[in-house]
């Protein structure tokens, strides 16, 4: 009996390189390990394991397409790389602004109060 091949459609990019004139850097959870919390009182935290590539100025989230997209201080932009699961959809849309927390080694490195963009289209 042949074993069947094992085929990874979700290669790991952890590894590629950034082109630095692109203006859209690849999908966070693509380079590093990333997690997203958030109390009832619309406390969020966003914990990475690798510094991110510029400083922040603001990150949105689209109610529509259910996603976070962080927009550095040059513009660029970083989709989150996941969609945002929906226990955690009304405490989000309430949200002002997130925690980054680089988080490595078992201790934070560094954190940042990241102001959030709501962008809901209204019909």
């Amino acid at each position: 009996m042949q074993k069947e091949a094992f085929v990874d459609f979700f290669p790991d990019f952890s590894k590629s390189e950034v082109n630095p004139e692109s203006p859209i850097y690849p999908s966070l959870m693509s380079v590093m390990k990333v997690d997203l919390a958030i109390s009832p009182e619309s406390d969020v935290w966003m914990a990475h394991d690798q510094p991110l590539p510029e400083v922040l100025k603001w990150i949105e989230y689209d109610l529509d397409l259910e996603t976070l997209t962080l927009v550095s201080v040059s513009g660029k932009i970083q989709d989150f790389g996941m969609k945002v699961p929906s226990p955690m959809k009304k405490y989000l849309r309430k949200a002002k602004h997130i925690y980054a927390i680089h988080q490595a080694e078992d201790h934070i490195k560094d954190m940042s109060r990241v102001p959030l963009v709501v962008r809901e289209a209204l019909y």
